[in-house]
C-alpha cells in the first residue's frame, strides 16, 4: 500500500483538512504521479457538501493535477512533468 496525503472531506458538514490514506499498489496499466498543484472546481465541493447525493466519504476533491510522472509498470525513474484534467484519456504534456 502506498501511504497519501491529501485533502478530505470526512462528511458532507467536516472541513475538507489534511487527511492520510493508503492507496492500492499500482498495476501494470497504472501511471504513479507525484502531484504538485491540484485545482479543485465546484463539482469537488457539491461531491464534498453531498449536495448531488451519493457521496462517499472520506472524500478528496480535485481531479485537475499537475505533477511529474515518477514510476509506471513500464518505465523506471522520473519522468516529464504532465497536467491531467477531468476527461478521460486527455494528457497535456
Amino acid at each position: 500500500m502506498l501511504r497519501t496525503l491529501g485533502y478530505a472531506a470526512t462528511g458532507p458538514t467536516s472541513p475538507i483538512e489534511l487527511f492520510e490514506f493508503d492507496r492500492r499498489e499500482p498495476g501494470p496499466h497504472d501511471v504513479v504521479i507525484d502531484i504538485g498543484y491540484c485545482g479543485v472546481c465546484h463539482s469537488g465541493i457539491h461531491q464534498a457538501r453531498d449536495e448531488w447525493g451519493g457521496s462517499i466519504f472520506p472524500t478528496v476533491p480535485g481531479h485537475e493535477i499537475v505533477g511529474s510522472v515518477v514510476g509506471s509498470a513500464r518505465t523506471s525513474g522520473a519522468g516529464p512533468r504532465h497536467g491531467r484534467g477531468g476527461r478521460v484519456r486527455r494528457f497535456v504534456s
